[in-house]
């Protein structure tokens, strides 16, 4: 059960972008999600790719981390 973020992200000129959000307790980092990838298409159409990881630990992840590793993903998306 992961959660994800709803704030915006910005996409550079060449299509890439990047991002990551951590929530925090007691100093300690207990979530990351990290999210990386690139834009590409023309007109109505695009690619999004790219890779996504949740990582999240009880404690802090200095303690305990569950990874879910680098997931790689690939969207059609029509505008």
């Amino acid at each position: 059960d992961y959660g994800f973020w709803n704030e915006p992200i910005t996409i550079a000129k060449d299509g890439s972008f990047s991002d990551v959000y951590e929530l925090e307790a007691g100093g300690y980092v207990t979530e990351r999600y990290s999210l990386e990838g690139k834009v590409t298409g023309k007109g109505k159409t695009a690619v999004v790719t790219g890779t996504f990881r949740a990582e999240r630990g009880a404690g802090g992840l200095k303690f305990n981390d569950c990874d879910t590793g680098t997931v790689p993903f690939k969207a059609k998306v029509k505008l």
